[in-house]
């Protein structure tokens, strides 16, 4: 979503966006500090809040940080429509397709963020794994040597994603 999209969002929209930008904030941050100890990796989520979201981090009892950040990104959701919100999840996942400069391991990296983001705040969110698994094979037609070479090895078979990714990361070699 580019700066000239957010003068046309309505408050619904906005309340999307926050959802969606708290939920990378939430994979980037479990990412950087995966190695630190849980103290240090509370410390640290609290000083990288700001604003109201921060005054409810404080307000709630003291918890690890993972779950901290599941409460936080349920009160994200819950603020925004959450039809409107599995809409916008489920077109990204429809929709996304790598970067002509974007490296596989990258494409790798950002489609299953959506499909975490759905699930980790919509529990009955209406795609499931298998079908993504289709969706992420159709955003390669993109890169057709990779992904003939993937329907050559079975892709349409795989059901669950990491499968897929790693068929794709052994498909990529052969090619």
């Amino acid at each position: 979503m580019g700066i000239r999209d957010l003068k046309r969002l309505d408050d619904s929209d906005i309340l999307i966006t926050r959802a969606l930008k708290f939920l990378s904030f939430k994979s980037k941050f479990l990412r950087l500090t995966d190695s630190y100890p849980e103290e240090v990796r509370l410390d640290a989520l609290y000083r990288c809040l700001s604003g109201s979201v921060q005054n409810r981090a404080i307000r709630e009892p003291r918890m690890p940080c993972e779950d901290l950040l599941k409460l936080l990104s349920v009160w994200y959701a819950s603020s925004a429509d959450l039809g409107m919100l599995e809409d916008v999840l489920r077109e990204k996942l429809e929709n996304t397709y790598p970067g002509s400069d974007e490296s596989l391991s990258d494409y790798i990296l950002r489609f299953p963020s959506y499909f975490d983001h759905a699930h980790q705040i919509l529990e009955t969110f209406s795609l499931s794994e298998s079908p993504c698994c289709c969706l992420f094979l159709n955003s390669l037609r993109c890169k057709a040597k990779l992904c003939a070479e993937m329907i050559r090895a079975n892709a349409r078979k795989a059901v669950i994603l990491e499968h897929m990714f790693q068929l794709a990361r052994d498909c990529l070699s052969d090619v």
